[in-house]
């Protein structure tokens, strides 16, 4: 199974927080919400339901994300990492993603 974290998802008018909030506060849609440190991406489609995506990230990767759909009814499918923390940090979490994606297939 592979995750697409290059492709580029349009969240405009579907809810989203991030996205939405440019088009009411400013008037325009062009700006880039540039927030601290986070990405959306895609649940591996083996994945279905919201709470089972968390219960997969936590019991088969032992990562703790936030399912998109707590931001939402645009963050449905997606799920939400912080990477406000260390380097390394960061870079366990995703190897531990990656490893129980691996065993999906």
């Amino acid at each position: 199974m592979n995750c697409d974290f290059n492709e580029i998802i349009d969240r405009r008018q579907t809810g989203c927080v991030k996205w939405d909030f440019n088009q009411r506060v400013f008037g325009r849609e062009d700006i880039l919400p540039l927030w601290v440190a986070d990405m959306d991406f895609k649940a591996p489609q083996a994945v279905v339901e919201p709470k089972d995506l968390q219960e997969f990230l936590v019991h088969k990767a032992g990562v703790g994300l936030n399912a998109g759909y707590l931001f939402g009814p645009g963050g449905e499918g997606f799920a939400r990492i912080n990477i406000a923390c260390s380097l390394e940090v960061l870079e366990e979490g995703l190897r531990r993603i990656k490893a129980a994606v691996k065993e999906l297939d």
